[in-house]
C-alpha cells in the first residue's frame, strides 16, 4: 500500500463528508419546504416525509458503509480509494430516490 492511496482516500472521505452534510442540509430545507406546502388535498404527507427522509439521510447511508470498507481495506493494505469514491454515485441515486419520491408524493 502506498501513502498516496492512503492521501487520496483519506482526501476522498472527508470531502464526500462535507458534500453530504451539504445534502442533509438540502433535505432539511425540503422538509421544510414540504412542511409548509403539503395540504391534504394536493400531497401525501407522510410519502413526501418519507422521501424527505431518504434526502437528508441518503449521503450518510452511502458513506458509512462504504467507508466502512475503505478503512477496512486501508487496514489490510489494500487499495481503498476507488470504494470510498463508489458512495458517490450511490448517494446521488439515494437522493434522487427521495427527490422522486416526494415529487410523486405531491409535495
Amino acid at each position: 500500500m502506498r501513502a498516496g492511496d492512503v492521501v487520496a482516500t483519506v482526501l476522498v472521505l472527508l470531502v464526500l463528508a462535507v458534500v453530504g452534510l451539504l445534502a442533509s442540509v438540502v433535505g432539511v430545507a425540503g422538509v421544510v419546504d414540504v412542511d409548509q406546502n403539503c395540504g391534504p388535498e394536493d400531497c401525501t404527507r407522510a410519502v413526501a416525509f418519507l422521501g424527505t427522509a431518504v434526502v437528508v439521510a441518503s449521503p450518510w447511508l452511502a458513506l458509512l458503509p462504504l467507508g466502512s470498507w475503505a478503512v477496512v481495506r486501508l487496514v489490510r493494505r489494500r487499495s481503498a480509494w476507488w470504494v470510498a469514491l463508489l458512495a458517490l454515485p450511490l448517494g446521488v441515486l439515494l437522493f434522487t430516490l427521495g427527490v422522486l419520491v416526494v415529487v410523486v408524493a405531491g409535495g
